[in-house]
Parts: structure tokens; C-alpha cells; sequence
């Protein structure tokens, strides 16, 4: 990384390891990732009712939430009837059976294996449900070598997955009732502070509903734009960063007043056609 960016070598030196190094991630969230997909999909989904006042706020989410509870009971009811595990989990662990073809497992007593893939070789446990690629302790779903050796074993993988992918696990996750809110007219009153709406002024132009984007997120027309803050401006005619087209013959102007001499690089000095005609004579 300090090869490639010593920049963001510093950057990450002064962070904790566990914090954007995968070989320091914790083993209990079961996740391999770190992304904030939570939150951005939480945001976009409510975001209709974020330029409400602060009830009307709540009752929209209060609502959005109880509708998609149900919805998503019903989804795993009606449609992975008789499965274990979710059906992207089955599709995770699909993908890493096609993987295990390559591996070769030697067996070492125990349930421990050494399983070599390529020019590397790994050891699993299927009692402690380890690997040395710690691709299945951090997600939770059995890789590729740990498969090879449950085909040693004529063990089904589905059994190794961790119980958070299960289907009983989601049905239980979304196992809450939300009860409707009652009518506002019934609402207990409390003798706390009467919250009045902000004062409102009106903004020309159409008001902003989205965030503002840092430039590495800026796309326009399927390409990445970065705007031109910090970057130094050269000049298309000399090459020089010290000033631009437009004042290309102002600098050389300057330079003169000051006596230094000025070499036109897009000069072409006759002498040269004179010695390649000698050149061509010799021929």
C-alpha cells in the first residue's frame, strides 16, 4: 500500500487494524464485510417521510415498518416453505461448492483436514468449525475448503451454516407484532414544553433533497468526475505550470523585461533541413 499510495498508507496507519484490515475483523458478527448498506437502505426507504414534521415523521416509519414486517412473515412462510437456510444464503454456499472441485482433502484424524487448493493448503476443523482462509468464521457460511471435507464425510454443508441464516432465525427476527397507533384525540396529554414548527424561509430555487456527494462518488454520463480543487493548471502551448493558454504570451513578455532569454520549443531551426539533405546525399 505505501508503494502504490503513501498517502493512504499514513491515513490507515493511524486507524485500529480491526477496524479496516480483514485479518483483524471479529469472528462474532459473523459478516466479512464493512460496508453502511444498513443505513443507506434504512434512509431510502423512508424517504418520503423525512420532510415531514416530527409526528407525522414517526407515524410514517411507525406504519412503513409494521407493512413490512408482515410482508416479509408472509414472504418466508409462503415461499422457502421446508428450507433451512435463506434461499441468498443457499446461493453463497452454491457458489462456494462450485469452488470446492478444486480443492484436494487429506484427512488427518478427528475431523481435522489439510485441504490443498492451488499452491496454498489450508486446515479445517469441522468440530471447531475453522479454517485457515477464515472465510467461514467471519461469515458464517462454509467455504469452499471446509465443503470439499464435508464431501469426505458425507456431511451435508447446509448443517454447518450458522443458525443466524436459518429460516427459524428470520422468522423470529421479524416475529414482532406492531400494534397500530391509536387516534391522535385519544393521545394522553403531558404537561411538558408545546414544540412549535421552525420558522420557514423560503429558498430560491428547487430545495436540495439530496446529500451532498464527495467527488470520488460524482458520476456524469457513466464516468467519474473529480472537480479541478488543488490541481495545478499547465499550459497547453509551452507545457509550464506557471500559467495558462491565455497568458502564455504575457509570460513570455515578463521574461524578456527581465532579460531572460525565451527558447520557443515549436520553433523548427532551417539548419535542419540542411544537414538532412547532406544526409540524403550520403545515401
Amino acid at each position: 500500500m505505501d508503494d502504490y499510495s503513501s498517502a493512504a498508507f499514513h491515513w490507515t496507519e493511524r486507524l485500529e487494524w480491526k477496524t479496516w484490515c480483514k485479518a483483524f475483523f471479529s469472528e462474532f458478527p459473523k459478516c466479512d464485510i464493512l460496508l453502511n448498506n444498513n443505513s443507506e437502505v434504512f434512509n431510502s426507504y423512508i424517504l418520503e417521510g423525512r420532510e415531514m414534521p416530527v409526528l407525522s415523521m414517526l407515524e410514517y416509519i411507525f406504519y412503513k415498518m409494521m407493512n413490512r414486517i408482515v410482508s416479509k412473515q408472509r414472504e418466508a412462510i409462503e415461499k422457502w416453505k421446508g428450507q433451512r437456510i435463506c434461499p441468498k444464503i443457499k446461493k453463497k454456499l452454491d457458489k462456494n461448492t462450485e469452488f470446492a472441485a478444486n480443492c484436494h482433502v487429506t484427512e488427518a484424524g478427528q475431523q481435522i483436514f489439510r485441504v490443498q487448493s492451488g499452491n496454498n493448503s489450508y486446515t479445517v476443523d469441522l468440530c471447531l468449525h475453522t479454517c485457515d482462509c477464515r472465510r467461514w468464521q467471519l461469515s458464517g457460511v462454509p467455504c469452499g475448503h471446509c465443503i470439499a471435507c464435508c464431501r469426505e464425510e458425507r456431511i451435508d454443508p447446509e448443517t454447518l451454516v450458522h443458525d443466524c441464516y436459518t429460516v427459524q432465525t428470520y422468522l423470529k427476527a421479524y416475529g414482532y407484532t406492531l400494534v397500530p397507533l391509536a387516534d391522535p384525540k385519544e393521545w394522553e396529554k403531558q404537561n411538558g414544553y408545546k414544540v412549535y414548527p421552525p420558522v420557514f424561509t423560503k429558498q430560491l430555487g428547487r430545495p436540495k433533497k439530496n446529500r451532498k456527494k464527495t467527488p470520488e462518488e460524482k458520476i456524469k454520463n457513466g464516468v467519474r468526475v473529480l472537480n479541478k480543487k488543488g490541481v495545478t493548471m499547465h499550459c497547453s502551448i509551452c507545457g509550464r505550470a506557471d500559467h495558462n493558454r491565455k497568458g502564455h504570451y504575457r509570460w513570455q513578455e515578463a521574461l524578456i523585461e527581465e532579460g531572460v532569454e525565451v527558447v520557443d520549443e515549436n520553433y523548427d531551426d532551417p539548419t535542419f533541413l540542411q544537414n538532412f539533405t547532406e544526409f540524403v546525399v550520403l545515401i
